[in-house]
């Protein structure tokens, strides 16, 4: 038996609570990911628990971040990312692939769609099926 609800008082639940956080959050996604700003992690976390049901966007994380004077990922790096449901017919690869074509620079262009086959390249656009890409299956 296991779980929060086994412990009496409400301090000894906070302390199950915060025992398994660190150890699902802190502890295997920095070690998995290699993430050496905790702070960054942390704060990410608060956020999204803070706002679990509104919409999340990554403007809405860089905006948050940055109003705690929270420093992050390399601002030099570019990459465009394009997600759509679905890409199986050539009208919607093509509506999907013509505005990261029309892209005249030389930053990686990727596709994540519910493509239910292996990843692939169309015309320099890295695709990933979303499914791959999720479960980090893709890198």
């Amino acid at each position: 038996m296991s779980g929060s609800y086994i412990y009496k008082t409400q301090e000894e639940k906070y302390q199950y609570i915060s025992d398994v956080f660190n150890t699902l959050i802190i502890r295997d996604i920095k070690q998995k990911y290699n993430i050496k700003n905790t702070d960054v992690l942390n704060n990410l976390n608060n956020y999204l628990i803070d706002n679990i049901s509104n919409l999340t966007s990554s403007n809405n994380i860089t905006h948050f971040l940055n109003s705690n004077k929270v420093n992050i990922t390399d601002k030099n790096e570019n990459l465009y990312i394009q997600v759509s449901d679905y890409i199986g017919d050539d009208s919607t690869l093509k509506r999907e692939t013509t505005p990261l074509l029309q892209i005249r620079d030389a930053y990686p262009k990727i596709i994540i769609a519910r493509t239910r086959h292996e990843d692939y390249q169309y015309e320099g656009i890295q695709i990933y099926d979303i499914a791959n890409w999720l479960a980090n299956k893709t890198y």
